[in-house]
């Protein structure tokens, strides 16, 4: 914990009555001298509870702050409502999945409210509305799409900065500008004990389809409680084999309606990669031409990568990248059941991974 959050809970304004243990003494022992000895203990008891309690609950606020588990008795949050946009379908959420939030800060014309928020042991999430608009997100096509949806428009945000009630900073992991504020997850005592957030917004950027204007600086100021959730990690798959080139996955973790998942690579693709070479500007057409379609039939032979998800659909990817000695991919569950990660060209050979969600 920093000096200067330390010294802010030190210095919390509590209003206490002046000499209020010494009052609620003295009128204790003040009781009338006829009456029974019995009654008069159950004032003084009664009184010195009071006082007691008083102090418990002043000596505790610091506690309280720190430690929101520590005051989930005193307060409970309103339920959430109202956040349905696609934008929770697209980050692998549903409303179920949200604590509620009602946080607004208005600067430079905007006005930003934080309308949930989500973590677990693979992400945190913030659902932040920008001027009372609805919630967007990316529309990514549904593969073999003809027709893809045009690119979303209007204000997201730009620059910001999360921290918790410890000091701790979370770096942006957003996969993309219209994805709702994601960082890593919590850390520290703010995992174990939940985390009073802060995001500082200091910039918005204005998107056009798919140009954006220049930044609108601001000084938004948000703040919301969470509790971390555990997350699930599934049971892995066994390796396998396409030619001389190996799969092994060691990460398979769920986050809400989310798929992390890493394969590792090794054998004969990652020394082919490697030895592609480096595109320079002076290459001519012809020579830009010929690496493309080496470096595209290693991508189709030994990376190329879908999820089947138990209806037999294809799942929609959220983010992903691979080439060298991995596979980094995060789906969009669509529901409990089998499915079937496949690796590589059918006319060549594929490695196929089964598991259950």
């Amino acid at each position: 914990m920093s000096e200067s959050l330390e010294t802010r809970l030190r210095n919390l304004p509590i209003d206490t009555p002046r000499q209020l243990s010494e009052r609620a003494l003295r009128r204790a022992s003040a009781a009338p001298r006829n009456e029974p000895l019995r009654l008069r203990r159950r004032s003084f008891r009664i009184q010195a509870a009071l006082v007691a309690t008083f102090l418990i609950v002043a000596a505790n606020l610091p506690a309280a702050y720190l430690f929101p588990r520590y005051a989930t008795a005193l307060a409970d949050a309103p339920v959430v409502g109202g956040v349905t946009s696609p934008v929770l379908r697209a980050a692998g959420l549903t409303n179920a999945d949200l604590s509620p939030a009602d946080s607004t800060s208005v600067s430079n014309g905007h006005v930003l409210r934080l309308r949930a928020v989500y973590a677990d042991a693979y992400r945190t999430v913030m659902i932040v509305e920008i001027d009372g608009q609805p919630l967007q997100s990316d529309r990514k096509p549904v593969p073999g799409t003809v027709n893809p949806p045009p690119p979303p428009k209007g204000f997201t945000i730009g620059d910001f900065g999360l921290t918790d009630q410890f000091g701790w900073s979370y770096d942006d992991q957003r996969p993309s500008p219209f994805s709702p504020v994601e960082v890593r997850p919590l850390t520290g005592l703010a995992a174990s004990a939940g985390a009073r957030l802060t995001l500082h917004v200091t910039a918005l950027v204005y998107y056009d389809g798919m140009y954006s204007d220049a930044p609108t600086s601001g000084d938004w100021t948000l703040r919301a409680t969470v509790f971390q959730g555990p997350g699930r990690n599934l049971a892995l798959p066994a390796p396998g084999s396409i030619g001389n080139t190996h799969y092994r996955i060691d990460r398979l973790n769920v986050s809400a309606s989310l798929l992390y998942l890493h394969v590792a690579v090794t054998g004969e693709a990652p020394q082919m990669w490697r030895a592609l070479p480096h595109p320079g500007p002076n290459d001519d057409e012809a020579t830009q031409r010929t690496q493309g379609e080496q470096v595209g039939k290693i991508i189709r032979t030994y990376y190329a990568n879908r999820l089947i998800a138990p209806d037999g659909t294809e799942a929609l990817v959220r983010s992903g990248g691979f080439g060298g000695d991995e596979i980094d991919m995060a789906f969009l569950l669509s529901g409990p059941g089998t499915y079937h990660l496949i690796i590589g060209d059918p006319a060549t050979g594929t490695y196929e991974a089964v598991f259950t969600v």
